[in-house]
């Protein structure tokens, strides 16, 4: 974050960090949370060396519920020491919601089985987001996020209705030329793209959706859907 200096140039603006209280998971609703709440206009930091307390919350099932936060590093969910089912899926038995936050570095949960709900809404991701192979028990909610640097839910499974409402795919900064929004091969019951803007290439090659809005979305570059299909009834024989 940046504002105007007294020459009219731009000066870094200095963020609080979350205090080390606020990594205390508390009972909300009968439910451990790790909760980290700032206020609107007024976001607060999480620093690299303590991503690692919200890997020790999922571990140990608790829910994460952030907000108004800047993520200061990079997550990568298999430095979780996550426990994987029969399919060697790392599970996630936690609500996992981080949401009108920024994260300033990759965020990877390549292969996850969420089983719970999931919510990145209005959260803009800096560095390359990665939900590969990535199973969505209930509903995603990624409406109003941002991606900077390319994503992929490619052979991502959404059980549920996954909400990409108003998502804005940005064109991909130079370092990441060859990242898109790759959701080849994509299963979902329900998606709404409705109002999403896609300044970068869109694959949704052989991708399939029991139903799939699109209204008013903008694709301003190449989009291939390539083999979608409709999933129905007759599609499952």
């Amino acid at each position: 974050m940046a504002r105007a200096d007294i020459y009219g140039g731009e000066m870094e603006e200095k963020i609080e960090s979350f205090a080390e209280r606020e990594y205390r998971s508390q009972e909300i609703d009968g439910r451990m949370v790790l909760k980290l709440h700032a206020e609107r206009g007024n976001n607060k930091k999480i620093e690299a060396d303590k991503i690692p307390r919200i890997y020790a919350a999922i571990r140990e099932g608790r829910d994460v519920d952030i907000r108004f936060a800047v993520i200061e590093g990079d997550i990568y969910t298999e430095l979780a020491g996550l426990e994987k089912d029969a399919d060697g899926k790392a599970i996630i038995s936690g609500r996992i919601t981080i949401r009108e936050s920024e994260i300033n570095g990759t965020t990877e949960f390549r292969g996850v089985k969420f089983e719970q709900e999931t919510g990145f809404a209005l959260t803009c991701f800096r560095g390359i987001a990665d939900f590969e192979g990535a199973t969505f028990g209930h509903i995603a909610k990624f409406s109003g996020s941002t991606f900077e640097a390319g994503v992929s839910f490619r052979k991502a499974n959404f059980k549920r209705t996954a909400m990409f409402a108003g998502t804005r795919f940005k064109e991909s900064a130079p370092w990441a030329a060859n990242l898109y929004a790759d959701y080849r091969e994509a299963r979902s019951e329900k998606v709404d793209f409705s109002r999403a803007s896609f300044k970068t290439i869109a694959n949704f090659t052989e991708a399939g959706f029991g139903e799939a809005i699109f209204i008013t979305a903008r694709f301003e570059q190449a989009a291939a859907f390539t083999g979608a299909i409709e999933i129905t009834e007759k599609n499952c024989g």
